[in-house]
């Protein structure tokens, strides 16, 4: 409880309106609802044809959003490698008992008030943000829906991702 209200402490002197994204992070953003809303071959299809986007003022750069996926991708392989071995060390340090289990369980813990305490403050915010990037990236794909195949893709997906923020 302590930690809650020391995390508390430290948010509430800051002005939530005056943060905004950069444009890597809207690019994030755009390309995360476009995988989300997409088939698997639809995106591979878009992320061949990141110039296109760069083009149409989809992304901010081609070069940076390739990079960015390229870390993501190797992270996530890496990740789903280890992941039996993660568990099994795991559920051993859990059985024995051991200090290192203790500590890690009770900062998980932690993390996850502070998580909750971060989505709280900064959710009706980051919703807003998400929307806007969402609704200004489906104007400017719009462009290129009639004179591309990637950009009617990314129109139609951006449509789903439109219709999806405004049932919410």
């Amino acid at each position: 409880m302590s930690m809650e209200l020391g995390t508390l402490d430290l948010i509430k002197d800051i002005n939530i309106d005056s943060i905004s994204l950069s444009p890597a992070d809207e690019a994030d953003i755009f390309l995360t609802a476009i995988q989300d809303a997409l088939t698997p071959e639809e995106y591979a299809s878009v992320m061949e044809n990141l110039t296109e986007l760069e083009l149409y003022g989809l992304i901010e750069s081609a070069e940076i959003a390739t990079e960015a996926k390229k870390i993501v991708y190797k992270q996530t392989k890496q990740m789903n490698l280890n992941r039996e071995q993660a568990k099994a060390a795991f559920r051993l340090a859990k059985k024995a008992n051991a200090g290192c289990w203790k500590k890690y369980h009770h900062h998980r813990q932690e993390m996850i008030k502070n998580r909750d305490i971060i989505f709280r403050t900064y959710g009706p915010k980051a919703k807003s943000e998400a929307k806007r990037v969402i609704m200004n990236s489906r104007k400017k794909a719009s462009s290129m829906s009639n004179n591309t195949v990637t950009g009617k893709t990314i129109s139609d997906g951006l449509d789903k991702k439109v219709q999806e923020y405004s049932s919410k």
